[in-house]
């Protein structure tokens, strides 16, 4: 559906189990609170973008753009659920 496919677009740039990535462009989201990343979202949705230049992540604004309030809440609920395991740690 069209909302699996947007939150297949924002879990891509945190890993699917939250994890993150290396640096700081892709931070762990698993288990952060729900209404931070609800505002987060919200944010890169209303064109929110943090850096400059060659800095500038664009790629949560571009994911975020087409999220309805309900999808922001329901994704921002589910990344607070997601923990650690030690395969994702490693």
């Amino acid at each position: 559906t069209g909302m699996m496919a947007r939150v297949r677009d924002v879990m891509a740039a945190s890993m699917a189990a939250g994890a993150g990535v290396p640096g700081p462009s892709y931070p762990a989201i698993g288990g952060q609170h729900a209404e931070y990343t609800a505002a987060k979202l919200t944010a890169f949705r209303d064109g929110t973008v943090w850096g400059k230049d060659k800095e500038a992540n664009v790629i949560m604004s571009q994911a975020a753009k087409g999220l309805s309030d309900e999808e922001i809440l329901s994704l921002a609920s589910f990344l607070q659920g997601l923990h650690k395991t030690e395969q994702a740690a490693e």
